[in-house]
């Protein structure tokens, strides 16, 4: 493998307490190995990625801790505060549907990225040269606006925040100012999502706006806090950036003399066509 441009080893990463850890211990002495070591390092990204799509749901997807002591999930960078960890209700409508279909866009528009500047760097391009091509920058154009178009459809009007509103209703239209949703229910209150207990009247009213329990602030990994996150077109451009973030990644595990690592490998033979993605 190191003739044409790959490790001797895994350590195609920082050996962090997590995963990372996990990944760079493992040995590449044959053809099983070297797969197994790049879908380590793959899958450690896309629990990454799916971690912060659902987000309400991050810690079941990596453990208790979204930094690099996840055995499962690459660190999610700026991760704090931890959206509120539960279940957005089932069936159709309000936040679940959001976040079903944020998932769904973002999931589609990495897979259509990876693919199409994958096929490109096959057939001997860098990344550069194909991010350059005219045709690679239509089709991925292409996918930014079937991204972008699905959000603004299912989440129109949806602000993202760590920490959605609810009401601890107590009967009727009656309510309670509660600390969170495990006290009302102790309290044999009903959480009723999607509204406030207004403190004047102790009634359950209507927010000025949709929440949508996601991230208060984009979790990229540099710089920290991430930008704000006011409404539905926010929430596109992060999914944006972390999508374009996990395809740089997985681009620079399979071409790794190619652009698409900050530092190319040392190799004084042709490059492979490189992996296909698991």
């Amino acid at each position: 493998m190191p003739t044409i441009g790959y490790r001797t080893d895994c350590a195609y990463g920082p050996s962090t307490p997590g995963i990372g850890g996990t990944c760079a211990a493992k040995t590449v002495s044959s053809v099983d190995e070297f797969t197994d070591c790049m879908q380590c390092w793959k899958e450690a990204e896309f629990a990454r990625f799916a971690a912060t799509l659902y987000a309400s749901h991050a810690q079941e997807i990596c453990g208790a801790n979204l930094d690099d002591t996840s055995a499962v999930c690459a660190r999610l960078g700026c991760a704090s505060p931890v959206p509120d960890q539960r279940d957005l209700g089932s069936g159709s409508g309000g936040e679940y549907d959001c976040q079903r279909f944020v998932a769904k866009a973002g999931f589609n528009y990495l897979r259509k990225r990876e693919q199409t500047l994958e096929k490109c760097m096959l057939k001997g391009g860098t990344l550069g040269s194909c991010l350059e091509d005219p045709v690679i920058q239509l089709k991925l154009a292409k996918a930014e606006i079937q991204k972008e178009t699905l959000i603004s459809k299912q989440c129109n009007n949806y602000d993202p925040t760590a920490a959605a509103p609810f009401c601890c209703r107590t009967g009727g239209n009656d309510c309670v100012i509660v600390a969170d949703r495990a006290t009302c229910s102790m309290g044999r209150g009903d959480v009723q999502e999607g509204k406030t207990c207004d403190p004047e009247t102790l009634k359950c009213t209507n927010p000025a706006s949709k929440p949508l329990t996601w991230w208060d602030s984009c979790p990229i990994n540099d710089p920290c806090p991430g930008p704000t996150m006011n409404d539905d077109s926010d929430l596109s451009d992060c999914v944006d950036s972390v999508a374009d973030d996990v395809v740089g990644k997985l681009l620079c595990l399979q071409f790794p003399n190619r652009e698409a690592c900050p530092t190319p490998t040392p190799t004084s033979t042709p490059e492979p066509s490189a992996t296909p993605t698991p």
